[in-house]
């Protein structure tokens, strides 16, 4: 069985966003634009699924900066049986 496990592409306007390995979920400003926090929950669940002998493919979208369509096309090519995306909400910081 193929598992792909994603970090899916999160870009607003020309600003990215921070998901995985971020405790806040957010789009990075100006100041952080070199800020990339690694997928520790992506990797370790990876290297758990390889060692019980799946065939496990991360992509991390934000990293590799993949468009919404290049991100399609890279899973269609892959041809996942099952697609595992790490997902966050960000705070709500007033009602």
């Amino acid at each position: 069985m193929k598992i792909l496990l994603v970090n899916l592409p999160w870009k607003n306007a020309d600003r990215w966003g921070v998901r995985a390995g971020s405790r806040w979920p957010h789009i990075k400003d100006a100041t952080e634009e070199n800020y990339l926090a690694f997928p520790f929950y992506l990797a370790y669940a990876a290297a758990l699924l390889r060692k019980n002998g799946f065939d496990a493919v991360i992509i991390d979208a934000i990293a590799q900066r993949l468009s919404y369509g290049d991100f399609l096309k890279k899973t269609e090519e892959l041809k996942p049986d099952l697609l595992v995306a790490e997902t966050s909400t960000v705070p709500c910081l007033s009602l």
